[in-house]
């Protein structure tokens, strides 16, 4: 069957357990093999770009639920206006005020960005960040599971065989578990190698010239 939303997980993890028992556990089950996968896989593979709801006169915006860490912050002055990236800061290091401005630095503050400064306007204001994999019933599907879903199903499977106290599935799924992320980092490695390598290019300005070797 096709495996490719957060409920269509669940009823492929109940028909290979073979059991009406656990399937109230399913949910919890693929929780603790998200905590897994999030912890082995690399980063750029959890990349993403969320679209900050900012409020005028207030200082801050809440943070993406699946947030782990930033990576960059870029705000648009208006519309139509060349986005620009924001340097971020320590919270102490803010600029803080009460007069109402644009804003000019930021930084994580709880589960907030803070601006130190209340806005002036709502900015469109755009967070590059690390996510976790976190399905739910309102975030049905997300790269891994569109792209890996084995990864979820012998991950959530694992999870299972663990509660059952069942030690040759523990074995069986560890095992097809611990080859699928294999596949998905290999896959990762080499995107990340060609990044590298394109984007030195680009920052020496130079291109290849197959007559001179270069």
């Amino acid at each position: 069957m096709t495996i490719s939303t957060y409920a269509q997980l669940q009823t492929a993890v109940a028909n290979w357990l073979h059991r009406d028992d656990l399937t109230a556990e399913i949910p919890d089950f693929i929780t603790f093999a998200e905590s897994r996968i999030n912890s082995d896989l690399q980063a750029n593979t959890k990349e993403t770009v969320a679209t900050l709801a900012t409020v005028i006169n207030q200082s801050y915006a809440a943070l993406p639920s699946d947030f782990v860490s930033p990576i960059s912050l870029k705000w648009l002055a208006s519309a139509g206006s060349i986005q620009e990236e924001l340097p971020q800061v320590l919270p102490e290091q803010l600029q803080v005020s009460t007069s109402s401005s644009s804003p000019s630095m930021w930084a994580i503050d709880g589960d907030t960005v803070s601006f130190g400064e209340p806005l002036d306007q709502a900015y469109t204001i755009k967070l590059r960040y690390l996510g976790k994999f976190a399905l739910s019933d309102s975030a049905t599907t997300n790269w891994l599971l569109t792209n890996h879903p084995d990864v979820y199903l012998w991950g959530t499977l694992l999870e299972a065989a663990i509660y059952a106290q069942d030690s040759e599935n523990i074995n069986l799924y560890g095992s097809k578990f611990e080859n699928s992320l294999k596949v998905v980092k290999r896959k990762e490695n080499r995107s990340r190698s060609v990044q590298l390598r394109v984007d030195t290019g680009l920052a020496n300005g130079r291109r290849g010239n197959i007559l001179d070797g270069q």
